[in-house]
């Protein structure tokens, strides 16, 4: 059964699944990277009162499936994740690694 979330006037279940695409579907994406991504998105999230339930993907796109809270205006949640992996996210030189060495994800 699905898990409701509250509210001051509301009772809640929102789930968005976002798919991140690497340009010409370039497969640069190492299973470091991806498990990386993850403490690089959830304080972004937990910014925006969402969840992020799940993060997985392949070489050459991510999948996320996020717990969304109803305040949130999708496409600037969007654009905050990719800013956030873009520039390393909120912490960048704890959470995730520089990865601007790597000749693969110069290619992306």
């Amino acid at each position: 059964m699905t898990k409701l979330r509250r509210g001051s006037h509301v009772v809640f279940s929102i789930h968005l699944h976002i798919v991140f695409v690497t340009k010409y579907r370039r497969q640069v994406l190492t299973p470091n990277m991806i498990q990386d991504m993850k403490p690089v998105f959830e304080p972004v999230l937990k910014a925006n009162n969402s969840k992020l339930e799940d993060c997985n993907g392949e070489p050459d796109h991510v999948h996320l499936l996020i717990d969304l809270h109803p305040d949130n205006n999708i496409s600037d949640l969007i654009a905050s994740l990719k800013s956030a992996w873009g520039s390393g996210g909120v912490g960048a030189e704890k959470t995730s690694p520089n990865y601007s060495n790597n000749p693969q994800f110069l290619a992306w």
